[in-house]
């Protein structure tokens, strides 16, 4: 709902790669290949239906060409497998479409439709988000991990080439079905919050699901259940996301406070730099963690400060 909270590191990337994505485009490369540059086709949904939800949730309504773009299959990124809108989901954003023109937008969130169009149900969908992701990220994470195989384990990998092997490509499939299983959970709270005014749920439960949908504690519940996706990786590296993440999410939640409670969206020229106090303290705490239990530290980490600072 924040999106510019996020650190401005994203921003740049992304107006980086949308730049060499325009320029791959004139060349003619195919979309899978434009698609790993693209922070949008992370979640293989329409770009459409992501502002679409936004503008439900922050104003109650949304602009139905937005709508009409996907129903004309205009949308993009559209690189999902078997793309192609089916007719149940297009006779539904037909219906979403002539509604939105007389006004009614209700229920404040994303349509199932809109937001896995060349997909009817929403379970099966689910594990296609998760395969699609896994093949989109698969070749960054085979890289990830062979790398520093190549260069930090040079021995086993010589010693017992078939297992290293396999090894990486274990390592690689699970960091990239790590992040298919976190856009499959969180896109499936989109579905669970959509149809939560079925009518053949119970009251107490359509009561409730009626409630929450207007408020921000969807968001918050859906994030969190997102984190479970953690699981799937590999034990060793949980924590390193989980210490990556942190202070990720505690600058977005500082920009949050400047913005929201003192009324400061931007920082001043010249003001305290938080950055490099926040850069300087996470230094300090991985040197003293190298300096008095190194065995805390993972093994990349380890041999990344021995090449440059030497033995503790």
């Amino acid at each position: 709902m924040k999106p510019h909270t996020l650190s401005p590191a994203y921003d740049s990337w992304y107006d980086l790669f949308h730049t060499q994505v325009e320029a791959l485009k004139d060349v003619g490369l195919p979309l899978f290949t434009l698609s790993l540059v693209r922070i949008q086709s992370m979640s293989i949904a329409p770009l459409e239906a992501i502002k679409m939800n936004r503008s439900l949730v922050l104003e109650g309504k949304f602009d139905p060409k937005l709508l009409q773009t996907i129903v004309e299959g205009r949308s993009r990124p559209w690189n999902g497998t078997n793309s192609i809108i089916t007719p149940a989901n297009r006779a539904g954003m037909i219906e979403q479409l002539t509604r939105a023109r007389a006004g009614n937008f209700s229920p404040p969130v994303i349509s199932c439709e809109a937001l896995h169009p060349h997909h009817t149900h929403c379970v099966p969908n689910a594990f296609i988000r998760i395969y699609e992701c896994t093949m989109l990220l698969l070749p960054v994470y085979s890289a990830l991990h062979l790398i520093p195989t190549l260069i930090f384990k040079r021995k086993h990998l010589l010693e017992d080439p078939l297992r290293s092997a396999l090894k990486v490509a274990m390592g690689a499939v699970r960091s990239s079905a790590f992040i298919g299983v976190f856009v499959a959970i969180f896109q499936t709270g989109f579905c669970i919050l959509r149809n939560g005014n079925l009518a053949n749920l119970p009251e107490p439960l359509a009561v409730f699901f009626r409630s929450i949908r207007r408020s921000k504690l969807a968001w918050w519940l859906f994030c969190s259940l997102s984190g479970f996706s953690l699981l799937v990786e590999n034990k060793h590296r949980r924590e390193e996301l989980a210490m990556y993440c942190l202070p990720k999410a505690g600058e977005s939640a500082w920009l949050l406070f400047r913005e929201e409670a003192l009324g400061v969206p931007k920082r001043r020229r010249g003001a305290w730099k938080g950055d490099v106090a926040l850069t300087s303290v996470g230094m300090g705490m991985v040197m003293t963690i190298y300096q008095t239990n190194p065995a805390a530290l993972s093994g990349f980490v380890r041999r990344v400060l021995y090449q440059f600072i030497g033995p503790n």
